[in-house]
């Protein structure tokens, strides 16, 4: 309900780029409950009104390879519902890949890269065509290396930003404890020489008896 809402406001600001998005993530979550025919439809929604949106490619790009695996996984029954031959599956399910890696070298989505690479590698094998397959397996090891050290530099960059926030952290609590301390050592100082002002008093009150008794004998 809240991504219909969000589609139904996208498309009263007649935002393709919002729509896209909105399409995409609800298909998103047809594919993750099963429902293949459903998030087939959707993936091919989004990438329509990605394009209508003055080429958004990573959304484009992301419901191309949604739409690629869509179609894998649909039933015969459910490409006919859509106009689809399904006899046509590999073949279309391959555009769709293609248009998805097109899209992430442009853009520069390694991650994206890598998943379409993997699924036309495999596409290629069972196809019969291993130079083609062995071919988009090595581009996708060469990627995947790729994805892992962006990980692994992101991962470094976040630890950093941990730590610093950890450090900046404790030198406010250390801070904090230095100001606690010194309005202790104030409070402290205070004491003593209201302890002493209290102290002369008292020994100049009892002076000042001490004359006025002696002056009157």
């Amino acid at each position: 309900r809240h991504y219909l809402n969000m589609y139904k406001r996208a498309q009263l600001l007649e935002d393709p780029s919002m729509a896209a998005y909105v399409k995409r993530l609800t298909a998103e979550i047809n594919r993750l409950e099963g429902n293949w025919g459903a998030a087939l439809t959707g993936y091919r929604a989004a990438m329509e009104a990605a394009q209508q949106s003055n080429g958004d490619g990573q959304e484009e790009a992301l419901a191309a390879l949604g739409a690629g695996l869509a179609m894998m996984h649909s039933s015969d029954k459910e490409l006919r519902e859509q106009r689809i031959d399904p006899t046509m599956r590999m073949a279309t399910a391959s555009s769709y890949f293609v248009r998805a890696l097109e899209l992430a070298r442009e853009q520069g989505l390694l991650k994206v890269e890598q998943d379409a690479l993997m699924e036309l590698s495999a596409l290629a094998e069972s196809a019969g065509d291993i130079p083609l397959a062995l071919k988009y397996h090595q581009e996708y090891s060469v990627v995947k290396d790729s994805v892992l050290n962006a990980d692994k530099a992101k991962a470094v960059s976040v630890l950093a930003i941990q730590y610093e926030t950890e450090k900046k952290e404790q030198q406010i609590v250390l801070l904090g404890k230095d100001k606690e301390v010194q309005a202790k050592e104030i409070q402290k100082q205070k004491l003593v020489r209201n302890g002493f002002i209290g102290g002369f008093a008292l020994v100049a009150l009892f002076a000042g008896v001490f004359l006025f008794q002696r002056n009157r004998i």
